[in-house]
């Protein structure tokens, strides 16, 4: 799924320039700032009643 999504963002690479290391080492980084994320959100929602998701309306796309 990395993968795609940094293909869909516009990345290219030649096969030497990327190794499986490479990656285990980029997903790696990518999961430890998505955890961080995610518990900031958590504190955010903690303090304000308003963040909470509505998971039930839509939200416009830009």
């Amino acid at each position: 799924m990395f993968w795609n999504a940094m293909l869909q963002k516009g990345w290219r690479w030649k096969d030497d320039h990327l190794s499986a290391k490479d990656m285990n080492v980029i997903i790696k980084i990518h999961n430890i700032n998505n955890e961080h994320a995610w518990l900031k959100r958590e504190m955010y929602e903690s303090k304000s009643k308003n963040l909470w998701g509505k998971s039930k309306h839509f939200s416009p796309r830009t």
